[in-house]
């Protein structure tokens, strides 16, 4: 995923936007807040056009604003948990807390594995979780720990509307800094590479990582043997549920396009031939990138089992982006997100040693700034 919304802001204020623009749903905010949908037009009459009714519904509606949708679908995104069975099998659990059964199901879950697995394997790491700013996948292993404990970032536009200041914050980052000093992580987990998760996973370093379905396509494509023994399921829970990270990618139009038809027409072009979509677009990403409608979903549930496992995520999770629990497009959201706020909370505590206390004040004043140079408010 690329850091879009600095490119969006620049293009912005140099009066140099194009006529559209596929981008990834949280960007949306830089051109599009809620009830001020400035620089973007409407696409309904287009999904219309294409067939509304064959959209997944979680999908069409995730990015919708004043009842309209500024963002057309192309393709979906969630994070999966990717569980190497022989490595889980290692310990011999036979029935974990929380899921009642041999896989786990939630964060506590996961908790007592890793004990148990540290006490076989005392040298070994158990999360492949990417800490540090490796291509937003280190605000991502934040988020997928604190939402599911209850922490969310805002409940609307405004500095009022920050909530990252919370009992959850606090506890989140104390789970985070006892795993550290448990050894669950790896120690080289604060690594600036954006491939850090997945090559915890392709190399076998940890049990598990939590990231979107590339890496297992990556085993398909690369290691068959590893793709046969992966078990793929939804994120891990906490007492808040389970609350998944997820995004979706497509077409934007941009309100002074001179060739606001031939924008549509091309989006028209690109989606309206099923089949073809599907199989120059969809299938060569064997599921990594998830189909948004429900007919392509059909045809390929015999040829990618990743999908399957990112469309039931979402219906039996809680569809999270980067500014849950508003979960509407944020730029101020999108900026925290993409700054590496949370990565450098957790160096700070689990690297620099400084009080947790101290580590959630540094990152929270940061929020605030950004919530008013964007909000003014």
């Amino acid at each position: 995923m690329l850091k879009q919304t600095p490119k969006l802001v620049a293009a912005i204020e140099a009066k140099t936007l194009p006529d559209l623009m596929y981008i990834e749903g949280t960007a949306l905010g830089a051109v599009a807040e809620e009830g001020k949908p400035k620089y973007v037009i409407p696409v309904d009459d287009l999904i219309n056009e294409v067939g509304k009714d064959d959209f997944y519904e979680q999908w069409l509606d995730f990015y919708k604003m004043e009842g309209k949708h500024y963002l057309f679908p192309i393709d979906a995104f969630a994070n999966l948990t990717h569980i190497i069975k022989p490595m889980l099998e290692s310990v011999g659990i036979k029935e974990f807390p929380d899921s009642k059964g041999p896989i786990p199901k939630s964060w506590n879950d996961w908790e007592e594995f890793a004990k148990a697995y540290k006490k076989k394997f005392p040298d070994k790491p158990v999360f492949g979780l990417t800490l540090g700013p490796g291509a937003g996948d280190g605000s991502e292993s934040w988020e997928m720990v604190w939402w599911p404990y209850g922490g969310a970032l805002m409940k609307s536009q405004g500095k009022a509307g920050i909530t990252f200041k919370s009992e959850a914050t606090y506890r989140t980052l104390e789970r985070f800094l006892d795993w550290w000093d448990k050894g669950y992580f790896p120690k080289d987990a604060f690594s600036t590479d954006g491939f850090y998760n997945n090559n915890c996973y392709l190399a076998e370093i940890t049990p598990m990582i939590v990231e979107g379905p590339t890496p297992y396509y990556a085993a398909v494509t690369r290691n068959p043997e590893l793709a046969g023994k992966t078990i793929l399921t939804g994120c891990p829970s906490g007492p808040a549920g389970s609350i998944t990270y997820t995004s979706e990618d497509g077409f934007i139009i941009f309100k002074d396009s001179p060739n606001q038809d031939l924008a549509k027409d091309f989006i028209l072009y690109f989606v309206k031939d099923k089949d073809a979509f599907m199989d120059g677009f969809i299938k060569p990403t064997f599921g990594g990138l998830s189909p948004v409608f429900k007919s392509i979903g059909e045809k390929l549930k015999a040829f990618s089992p990743t999908w399957k496992f990112i469309i039931e995520d979402i219906e039996k999770c809680k569809p999270a982006n980067v500014s849950w629990t508003y979960n509407l497009p944020s730029k101020a959201a999108d900026t925290i997100h993409w700054d590496f706020t949370y990565p450098t909370m957790l160096s700070r505590a689990l690297i620099d040693r400084i009080p947790i206390d101290s580590a959630i004040e540094e990152a929270y004043k940061h929020i605030v700034e950004v919530f008013e140079s964007v909000y003014g408010y």
